[in-house]
């Protein structure tokens, strides 16, 4: 049983007897009740109520993959691989892995187990409320060609969220992404390859708090979408 399929039944925010999840979802009461667990570890505001059952508390925002791929032009679904998941120790990992054969693989998840940002710090990943995607590349001309580029995709988000709705984005160097003073988002850029003029594996991860509802792990001022622009509907999708 995938988490996500529990979490739709869930989403209707009324609450749902152990017995009638168990039922729906062909599995044991027993099943229900880890996979309860453990969202709720992984973030997921699930009440408990005892002799009734189990109820979501605050409405989730989970990737779907179709709804991605039909806002994307044709030639940029022709040319990714695009994999979308419930749960990954970290997107950067997933794409590392994929690079071998996939030439332009894109990973999204609705958790991570172990997001880290730069120097290996841990990086908040609560299931269903940011943004956690990370794309691979190749790139010829070793690393000289690679100058500018944690800037140009910090750029490059920036102008992205202010098209859709965001205002003013501050960029602050190497890799952070803040807001009127307060950090919502991050770029992890990791690189392989041959120093001088050969090939080189570009791995970038963006991290970005849309439905952010706390942060027990973070060290400074934080936003996030919806907190900084709230008459804009933030969808992760």
């Amino acid at each position: 049983m995938k988490s996500n399929a529990l979490l739709s039944l869930l989403s209707d925010r009324e609450i749902h007897s152990g017995e009638s999840l168990a039922q729906k979802l062909g599995v044991s009461r027993t099943a229900v009740w880890k996979h309860i667990r453990k969202a709720i570890a992984d973030g997921t505001d699930i009440r408990t109520i005892r002799g009734q059952g189990y109820q979501l508390v605050s409405a989730l925002d989970l990737l779907d993959r179709d709804i991605i791929l039909g806002q994307l032009n044709a030639s940029v679904r022709e040319r990714i691989q695009l994999t979308v998941l419930d749960e990954v120790d970290s997107t950067n990992a997933e794409v590392a892995r994929l690079l071998t054969s996939a030439p332009l693989p894109v990973v999204l998840s609705d958790c991570q187990t172990s997001g880290r940002g730069r120097r290996g710090r841990n990086w908040a990943s609560p299931k269903g409320q940011n943004l956690y995607l990370s794309l691979g590349l190749s790139i010829k001309g070793g690393f000289s060609a690679l100058d500018g580029l944690s800037l140009a995709l910090g750029v490059a988000v920036a102008n992205a969220i202010e098209q859709v709705g965001g205002g003013e984005v501050g960029l602050k160097w190497p890799n952070d992404l803040f807001a009127q003073g307060q950090k919502f988002g991050g770029i992890l850029v990791e690189i392989q390859g041959e120093l001088q003029e050969g090939c080189v594996q570009v791995i970038a991860g963006i991290g970005i708090n849309v439905h952010m509802t706390q942060a027990e792990d973070v060290d400074q001022p934080w936003t996030s979408l919806d907190k900084r622009w709230p008459d804009q509907a933030w969808v992760r999708n």
